[in-house]
């Protein structure tokens, strides 16, 4: 049985505000819901607790601790669809340039992908019925 989990999960949503130094960038979409993943697990959105994440999370850049690239706004919530996550990202940040250019390059070519969300985590219980029910 798998102690953790790795979700992805489309962006829906990225948003420029302002312009030149003021210019601010917020990326939006469902980080989780309970749609089965990749792994054929699904997250029941009421096992997940966002408290941590809206206190004292951050969005990292490829779960790489090191890369912090921006933080959930007080828009981000769990309900029974799943996690929302609402993020502002620090503009000054390359992987941050690099992921605003990309999406304009898949947008403007026109390319059916999308850049996404991907979570992942420590499993505390599963589904005494189904095992691949976190």
């Amino acid at each position: 049985m798998k102690k953790n989990f790795d979700v992805f999960l489309p962006i829906d949503k990225v948003e420029k505000s302002g312009e030149g130094d003021e210019a601010t960038y917020t990326i939006s979409g469902m980080a989780s819901t309970s749609d089965k993943d990749l792994q054929g697990e699904t997250i029941d959105p009421q096992g997940i607790n966002a408290d941590y994440l809206l206190s004292d999370g951050w969005v990292d850049f490829e779960h790489d601790r090191d890369q912090v690239i921006g933080v959930p706004t007080e828009n981000t919530y769990v309900d029974s669809k799943g996690l929302f996550l609402e993020a502002k990202l620090f503009k000054n940040m390359p992987q941050v340039q690099d992921i605003i250019k990309l999406y304009h390059n898949i947008k403007d070519n026109h390319i059916d992908r999308q850049l996404g969300f991907s979570i992942e985590g420590n499993v505390l219980e599963r589904d005494a019925s189904d095992d691949s029910i976190i």
